[in-house]
């Protein structure tokens, strides 16, 4: 009956407010794209989101100005997203 219940756990469909706020942040973005058809493409495509998403400054709340990457003490010599994908500053 424990394992069972163990099983039962690991398929259950967990959120939390974060979870609920990147939804929110992301599911605009992913509505209009249409080459986001294969698992590749998906994840390509999420990794560029949240790397966009880590260095962009929030723009209300206690944490106005600041990026996640920056709240969490992280330096990457730079918080333009393109410039780390090797795309030159204009």
């Amino acid at each position: 009956m424990a394992e069972d219940l163990l099983t039962r756990l690991e398929h259950t469909v967990r959120t939390s407010s974060a979870v609920e706020t990147i939804n929110s942040v992301l599911r605009p973005y992913l509505n209009g794209r249409r080459e986001c058809t294969d698992q590749v493409s998906r994840q390509l495509f999420l990794n560029l989101f949240s790397l966009w998403f880590n260095l962009h400054p929030f723009e209300r709340g206690p944490r106005q100005g600041r990026s996640p990457y920056q709240i969490a003490g992280i330096n990457l010599g730079t918080d333009d997203w393109l410039t780390l994908l090797g795309f030159p500053p204009d």
